[in-house]
């Protein structure tokens, strides 16, 4: 599992997890996200696009935005969980 993570205008959290190469999104399924540019990545109906900043050699994957076909824009950061607390 990459994390667990918000986002300040929708209710719920949302994981990032890493199998075999892949990318995959856990709403109330899991996605697999396929790759569609350096930091971008498509599921059936959204965008998740991964911060990268500059001189960084690759993208991080304690925020980024996803882009809903109803809900463009939500921005999502890392949940740090509490101590004891298993992911």
């Amino acid at each position: 599992m990459l994390g667990t993570y918000t986002c300040d205008q929708v209710p719920g959290t949302l994981r990032l997890s890493r199998k075999n190469r892949a990318l995959y999104l856990w709403r109330r399924t899991r996605d697999r996200l396929t790759r569609t540019g350096p930091t971008t990545y498509t599921a059936d109906g959204y965008t998740l696009t991964l911060a990268a900043t500059a001189g960084e050699s690759g993208p991080r994957a304690d925020d980024f935005v996803v882009d809903l076909e109803r809900a463009p824009g939500l921005h999502y950061q890392s949940r740090q969980e509490p101590a004891g607390t298993p992911s």
